[in-house]
């Protein structure tokens, strides 16, 4: 698989906000990338975030006319993203669901 995930949510707004690099070859991908979602300039006087959504991917080739396929979804509560300052630095693995997904992926 040449695995990457495109992240959603948050802010309310649907579309996607960001994009990982494409990791080739791999049915193991590690995403070491740091994305910023400016939340203070979207709710400059606070509001309710919607769930954040990663949805990962199995990139094809375009020049022969096919299309990304869906390997899995998972959600993450926004409380996950922002921890009490006593949890941050803890990792967590979640598991993927939605159309594509494998049993026991991760």
């Amino acid at each position: 698989s040449d695995p990457f995930a495109r992240l959603s949510g948050l802010t309310g707004v649907s579309g996607n906000w960001g994009e990982t690099a494409t990791q080739r070859d791999t049915m193991s991908p590690t995403f070491n990338e740091t994305f910023t979602v400016p939340l203070l300039t979207k709710f400059p006087m606070g509001g309710k975030l919607a769930e954040f959504c990663i949805q990962l991917w199995d990139e094809d080739d375009k020049k022969r006319g096919s299309s990304d396929d869906p390997l899995g979804n998972v959600v993450v509560q926004w409380t996950k993203l922002f921890p009490d300052p006593e949890q941050q630095g803890t990792e967590e693995t979640l598991a993927l669901g939605g159309k594509g997904a494998k049993a026991g992926s991760k």
